[in-house]
C-alpha cells in the first residue's frame, strides 16, 4: 500500500507473530499423540519449537523497535480525529453507566445509535462533532445521570 510508511515491515511482524502464536500447538500436539510412548515421530518438532520462537520473537522486536525509532507524531492531526472522533468512542462507556444506573440495554442503545448515526452524518458533511450536545439534550438518557457538578 503507498500510503504506507512501513508495509513490509509491519507486515513481517504480523506474519512472525501468526508464526509464534501458532507454536503451543504443535508442542500441545507432541503431548497429546505421544504421552507414555517412546517414538521419535515429535523430535523434531521438539527441537525446533523454542529456538525458532526466540529467533521470530527477537526479530519481531528487531523490526518494531525501527518502526518506533522512525515513528513521527502528527499532534495537530490527533487532536483533530480526537476532536471529530473521540466522543464517538466513549458511546460505550455512556450505555454501562445508563445500564449500571437501572436504564433498559436495549433502549438506550438505540438512543445512542440514533444521536451517533446523526454525528456521522455532520461529520461527513463537514460540520464539528455535536455528540454531546445531542446527547445531553436527550432527557430520556439525562434522567438516569447525575447532573453535572
Amino acid at each position: 500500500m503507498p500510503f504506507k510508511r512501513n508495509p513490509v515491515t509491519a507486515e513481517k511482524i504480523c506474519s512472525l507473530a501468526r508464526f509464534v502464536a501458532a507454536l503451543p500447538q504443535v508442542a500441545w500436539h507432541n503431548a497429546a499423540l505421544s504421552l507414555l510412548e517412546r517414538t521419535l515421530d515429535d523430535s523434531a518438532s521438539r527441537r525446533l519449537i523454542l529456538p525458532k520462537a526466540f529467533l521470530a520473537v527477537d526479530e519481531m522486536l528487531f523490526a518494531a523497535r525501527h518502526i518506533v525509532e522512525g515513528l513521527v507524531v502528527h499532534k495537530e492531526g490527533i487532536a483533530r480525529n480526537l476532536a471529530a472522533y473521540g466522543t464517538l468512542a466513549a458511546a460505550e462507556s455512556l450505555l454501562m453507566e445508563l445500564v449500571k444506573a437501572g436504564a433498559d440495554r436495549q433502549e438506550m442503545h438505540e438512543r445512542i445509535r440514533l444521536h451517533t448515526m446523526a454525528v456521522w452524518e455532520a461529520l461527513r458533511r463537514g460540520e464539528r462533532n455535536p455528540l454531546v450536545e445531542s446527547l445531553s439534550g436527550d432527557e430520556r438518557i439525562t434522567a438516569y445521570l447525575p447532573p453535572a457538578g
